[in-house]
């Protein structure tokens, strides 16, 4: 039996808040709830009690939503943390984008709220460990690769440069193109867009926030490779964008229902997240890495990462699911078995998994063959 879920809720207005507690009334079998009429009385709660979730109003007096996430993320890094944004400044949920795991608009339907906390709490069966789901849930960013980094910051300084400059280069680094997704496919802007294209997702965003992201709130920040020798980082960075062109060439030549080559082409970007984001983890958490599933282990921690992000199951489950079985039904099984192949291939094309996933599918086999250096 899975644990109750503990879930703090934050609001000022007294009314919306009795609102909440009224509609949220059936969840009290699966959930125990408490809520706090503001961000002096959450941060009394939080001292007292440990809690899986926090979902705070943005504009309260005081403390505000993001100064509350800002020091939940410090006290209670393993907590995951949740903005309703109603009509905020864009300046204001700017801040909330480092210590923020999802925003929800407000109004919020108590459907769609009730869902989204269903989801993301259902996620725990990707990662066993809770130390590493504690590691996960802290994290902020992932990080660039140094060279993409530096010349991102050049072209934001340029006046002249155009989004799709910017775009160009998001779609190299798996690092930029998640946060990038992240926040297009949020209610960042109030609605969600819904894209797994990177470009578009850049164009959604504008330069000016890129800039904000990258001057002011610096989210996008390099890998200190010295620092992590544990991680091939080139290596990596190489494997992210061979994926992200071979799926989408697979895509393009073998097309798949509901997935365009660019949504195949992020999906491929992503699928070694994992990997960086368990990059700096303390050494405890490394040594509770199995050797011989550690890329298992990683596919699986960037999906519950990816996951309490706000990204999408087709996404979650590819990312997964792409070595070994698949433990859940999957929502898109073509996608996921391109996937397979990919990472089958890449990791060593004379294994025999490989060699029989080559002979299931010639034209994939082809398109692998001639895309490979």
């Amino acid at each position: 039996m899975n644990p109750r879920l503990h879930i703090l809720f934050v609001d000022d207005d007294p009314n919306l808040l009795q609102a909440l507690q009224r509609s949220l009334r059936p969840m009290r079998k699966d959930w125990d709830m408490e809520f706090a009429d503001g961000g002096v009385s959450a941060l009394a709660k939080l001292e007292r009690s440990e809690f899986d979730v926090v979902v705070s109003d943005m504009k309260m007096p005081g403390i505000n939503g993001c100064d509350l996430l800002d020091r939940v993320l410090a006290s209670h890094p393993g907590t995951l943390r949740f903005i309703l944004s109603g009509h905020a400044e864009q300046s204001q949920l700017m801040q909330c984008v480092g210590p923020t795991h999802q925003f929800l608009s407000k109004p919020c339907d108590t459907g769609k709220l009730t869902a989204s906390l269903q989801r993301v709490t259902s996620l725990e069966y990707l990662v066993e460990d809770p130390r590493l789901r504690h590691w996960l849930a802290h994290l902020d960013r992932l990080p660039c690769h140094p060279d993409h980094h530096r010349t991102l910051l050049q072209l934001l300084a340029r006046p002249e440069t155009s989004i799709d400059e910017l775009g160009s280069l998001i779609a190299t680094d798996p690092a930029m193109a998640t946060l990038v997704l992240k926040l297009a496919n949020s209610a960042f802007f109030g609605t969600a867009s819904g894209t797994m294209d990177i470009r578009l997702a850049t164009v959604q965003l504008g330069i000016d926030v890129l800039r904000n992201l990258g001057h002011t709130l610096h989210l996008f920040s390099p890998l200190n490779v010295a620092l992590h020798p544990q991680l091939n980082a080139e290596t990596c960075w190489r494997r992210s964008q061979r994926a992200a062109r071979l799926l989408k060439e697979i895509v393009a030549q073998d097309p798949t229902p509901h997935v365009s080559p660019e949504d195949a082409y992020s999906v491929g970007l992503l699928l070694d997240v994992g990997h960086f984001a368990v990059s700096n983890a303390p050494a405890e958490i490394s040594r509770a890495f199995n050797a011989s599933h550690r890329h298992t282990i990683a596919a699986r921690a960037g999906a519950y990462l990816l996951g309490v992000w706000g990204f999408s199951d087709t996404i979650v489950e590819t990312v997964a699911f792409q070595r070994g079985s698949v433990e859940k039904t999957s929502t898109h099984p073509a996608l996921l078995e391109a996937a397979q192949f990919v990472t089958a291939m890449l990791d060593d094309e004379s294994t025999e998994e490989a060699r029989a996933r080559g002979a299931a599918h010639p034209l994939w086999l082809k398109i692998y063959r001639e895309t490979t250096p």
